[in-house]
């Protein structure tokens, strides 16, 4: 392999630190980075490779190593990655480097792995942390948090309680009459019983004694207490107060109390019996069953105080154990020098430290936080939640040198930084120099405010004070996405993220050509559509449900047919065809002048008298000048491209379709899979296979994707369908698959041969990162997803560095539909990562969008009126696609190449 100078300039620079972020772009060789910046921290030796075994362990790796000797770290180095990246990673390290990566997918293969060099008992070393052999290992982010991991049992949904009693040892006990609870409380001086100044129960005998303390709102709302109450009179004061209630003229309050009043008298009889003061062994089954998972409950929620937190443990020198200080406190003495100096009287000094995690079943990172001198994170944007499990674990982990690899440190917000940076730092639970923030999630909070606007709804703020006196500080107030403080951001950020463009790694990339392909809605699925549009979307307060009307409308313009379409309240209805009249073309050309001619006038009320211009950075109502922008836009590409419009007139009563009312009823899902789009979508792939290429599909949903197999599966054409329904293991192994591009591998020990994958159906949400598949040079954009940054990346996946030629990228979108507004955002640069990590603003600031205007856009954009095509008539072209695409698939075997036998 040979480095680019780019990289060497880089990976020096990084090397000089312990820990930073590497954020080269995607296709600039990060998965090099992997090994190159453990092997210049730590050193490396070099041994003969003689791995037969390996080679025969992983068959599907027919290239030899880069050199005739193996190379390891001069110590052990954990790779983290997402599980379908695994096979990539370990093929790239044996072929570039001659490097042997060693899975680690679980606890028991750390154990395993775990060796001791000074007794054959001890798998530690004198510091506590675990021996494992200088080597590279890989393991994923959910082997590595949760994989493995026992959470704490629910008591309430345990169904054997005998069962969980005696795995947690507990015993029920003799009886503890109610003088016990009443002499302890005299005791402690407890004027009225306190459930929070319990005892510790050890029976639950004990816990039965309580009763009076734990329920006492219960036996209080009966008018009894334990001493007293029996079964029956408990019925009684429930039968009275029934009917007490049931005499209330507030029949809705009543049904309300009574509800109440059932659910505690329900409650209420499994602590009572016919006897005052029962024992516990006097209880029914059912009772014993009840008051016993109350009991186990509250010694669960105290067992599991402190779950998860850590805590240091110093060895002294004279043999002695003590807790760590805390920081700030006085630092213990230095060890005493040998001789004559030495005194008798010195302080013991700390000799090792240990830390204890109190877990209630250990994970990856629990047993493998201090075993490694070195970690590198892949993709390491996942962990930047504060308290997911993901986060939290591969921020457990506390190596000598850490790296974190991403492309994308900033995803949606500058606060998505902060976690990724504070690991790379070190991950300390103080402040320090090159990272002035604590190890606290309200340090995430300060860390936004301060590089953050603010904006506070000034009206309403005052409407709020003016009526209800003083407002809850923060309510009126929002941080937006854009950034301040830059200066001091930078200060702050530039020696922790190494960043790195394509367009500055002073290499040529090949170029990326995006083409639009736009195409009309089917018939069928324009009416599934608009019945989407127009019917009742409604969340639980019976509040309209903008997010789930916009998935809807997406997945309508993906796939019509999705069982993922559901019919909704009410019956929308569309126009009859009879009552269209169309526009006569001069009347059509006067109407659209006249439109423009308001826009220009609008916009240069609103300061931007040429509209050819960039909006420059003085005009307030950015957001307005974006709009009329984009309707001048429309209306000069329909004076260039007239298109037929319509006005409504009356229905005609002779009409045979709607039989003279006007109106047709609208179906909530199609029955014709084959639209348009994926007309399109074929006829592409048919392109791509006749020029010898291959292409990669990429969509937000798996209906569209089913289909599209479908019918290639029937036309003959090899394909890979990866989504999250494919596990990432087989995901890694099909990926290595297409990234060989086309090259057929021959039959080894009298099996098949493997022939080259033309096509691959991936699924954006689990394609889109560390996958890099440089020799197939087309992307077809099919549906869209709410992360627009993953579809950025998945053309990332193909437009490399090493890409052998100009990379096609397909955008194929509906006209009429939510898709050209998404385009249109996919479009825009992302600007404040751009500002954040680049030092420099690429283009003019972009506004957000809220849901609420992106439904008002596909409101406007969606025209009933407009043409649309039958997808029976699209469906009887088939055949002939078919056809086609089974001739494109044969020449495009004929031309691949065989690899040489291992």
């Amino acid at each position: 392999m040979k480095l680019k100078l780019f990289q060497k300039q880089d990976l020096a620079r990084a090397a000089v630190h312990d820990g930073l972020i590497l954020s080269w772009d995607t296709g600039l060789g990060k998965t090099w980075a992997l090994f190159l910046y453990p092997l210049l921290k730590l050193g490396y030796s070099r041994e003969p490779i003689g791995l037969q075994s390996y080679m025969q362990a992983h068959t599907g790796r027919r290239k030899q190593a880069a050199a005739a000797v193996r190379l390891r770290p001069k110590g052990p180095v954990l790779i983290v990655a997402p599980g379908d990246l695994h096979q990539q990673i370990a093929d790239e390290a044996w072929e570039q480097f001659g490097i042997v990566v060693f899975p680690l997918d679980s606890q028991d293969t750390f154990k395993s792995l775990a060796c001791s060099l000074h007794s054959a008992s001890s798998n530690l070393d004198e510091q506590g942390r675990p021996i494992l052999a200088p080597d590279f290992y890989i393991t994923s982010y959910t082997q590595l948090t949760t994989n493995g991991v026992n959470r704490l049992p629910s008591v309430q949904d345990w169904p054997d309680i005998v069962a969980l009693r005696q795995l947690l040892c507990l015993k029920h006990g003799t009886h503890v009459p109610l003088s016990a609870v009443d002499d302890f409380c005299r005791e402690q001086e407890i004027r009225w019983p306190d459930w929070d100044s319990r005892p510790d129960f050890a029976t639950t005998c004990e816990f039965w004694a309580w009763r009076g303390v734990y329920w006492r709102d219960l036996y209080s709302k009966f008018g009894t207490d334990p001493a007293t109450a029996t079964l029956g009179v408990v019925q009684k004061s429930f039968d009275e107060q029934q009917a007490g209630l049931a005499e209330r003229r507030d029949q809705e309050g009543a049904e309300k109390e009574l509800v109440k009043l059932q659910g505690a008298f329900d409650t209420l009889k499994m602590l009572v019996t016919d006897t005052p003061d029962p024992s516990f062994a006097g209880l029914g089954i059912a009772q014993q069953d009840f008051v016993t998972r109350y009991f186990l409950a509250g010694f669960l929620q105290k067992a599991a105080f402190g779950n998860g937190e850590s805590r240091g443990y110093e060895k002294l020198s004279n043999g002695a154990w003590r807790t760590q200080a805390v920081p700030g406190a006085r630092a213990v003495s230095a060890p005493a020098e040998s001789g004559a100096n030495a005194s008798d009287n010195d302080p013991p000094c700390v000799v090792s430290t240990r830390h204890i995690k109190c877990v209630h079943s250990p994970s990856l990172s629990d047993f493998a936080c201090n075993a490694f001198r070195c970690v590198v994170v892949d993709e390491g944007v996942k962990m930047k939640g504060a308290n997911t499990y993901v986060g939290a674990g591969v921020r457990q982990m506390n190596p000598e040198y850490r790296l974190v690899l991403t492309a994308t440190p900033v995803k949606n917000r500058v606060p998505d930084l902060f976690w990724l940076a504070h690991w790379a730092t070190g991950g300390k639970d103080e402040a320090h120099a090159r990272f002035p923030y604590k190890n606290d999630p309200s340090e995430q909070t300060k860390f936004a405010e301060t590089f953050m606007v603010s904006e506070c709804n000034l009206t309403r703020l005052a409407d709020a004070k003016e009526h209800g006196g003083k407002a809850p500080a923060g309510r009126y107030s929002k941080l937006t996405a854009e950034v301040c403080n830059i200066h001091r951001l930078w200060k702050l950020l530039g020696p922790i993220v190494l960043r790195r463009r394509k367009d500055d790694c002073g290499e040529d990339i090949p170029p990326k050509v995006r083409r639009v392909i736009r195409c009309k809605m089917g018939t069928q699925q324009a009416d599934v559509y608009q019945y989407h549009m127009q019917c009742a979307y409604t969340d639980i307060n019976d509040e309209e449900a903008i997010g789930a009307r916009l998935q809807a409308l997406r997945i309508a313009a993906a796939d019509p047919t999705s069982t993922h379409l559901h019919g909704q309240l009410g019956d929308p209805t569309k126009p009859c065809r009879c009552t269209f009249k169309p526009v006569p073309p001069d009347v059509q050309t006067i109407r659209l002048n006249t439109t423009r001619q308001q826009t220009l006038q609008d916009l240069a009320e609103a300061g931007l008298s040429d509209p050819a211009q960039p909006i420059p950075a003085t005009i307030q109502d950015r957001k307005r000048a974006r709009a009329l922008l984009e309707t001048l836009g429309k209306v000069d590409e329909e004076l260039a491209s007239p298109v037929q419009r319509y006005d409504r007139t009356d229905p005609k009563k002779d009409c045979p379709v709607c039989h003279g009312k006007g109106e047709l009823p609208l179906p909530h899902i199609s029955g014709q899979p084959f639209i348009p789009k994926h007309a399109s979508v074929l006829n592409l792939v048919h392109e791509i296979l006749a020029r010898g290429e291959q292409v990669l599909i990429g969509a937000a949903f798996n209906d569209p994707l089913d289909r599209l197999s479908e019918w290639l599966t029937e036309a003959g054409v090899r394909h890979l369908k990866l989504d999250g329904r494919t596990s990432q293991k087989k995901r890694g192994q099909q990926a290595a698959i297409f990234k060989r591009g086309r090259v057929k591998l021959p039959a080894a020990g009298g099996g098949e041969t493997q022939l080259a994958m033309p096509v691959m159906l991936a699924g954006v949400e689990c394609m889109a990162e560390g996958h890099s598949f440089h020799l197939a040079n087309n992307v077809i954009l099919l549906a869209y997803s709410w992360a627009l940054d993953k579809f950025l990346q998945i053309i990332n996946r193909v437009h490399r560095m090493t890409s052998p030629k100009p990379v096609n990228v397909y955008v194929v979108i509906c006209d009429g539909t939510i898709d050209r507004k998404l385009e249109s955002l996919l479009a825009e640069k992302n600007e404040s990562s751009e500002l954040v990590l680049d030092g420099r603003l690429m283009g003019e600031r972009s506004e957000e969008i809220n849901l609420a205007q992106l439904l008002q856009v596909a409101q406007r954009e969606f025209d009933p009126t407009s043409d649309t095509l039958d997808e029976g008539l699209i469906h009887a072209q088939w055949p002939a696609l078919r056809d086609r695409l089974s001739a494109a698939m044969q020449a495009w075997d004929d031309t691949c190449e065989v690899a040489s036998a291992p």
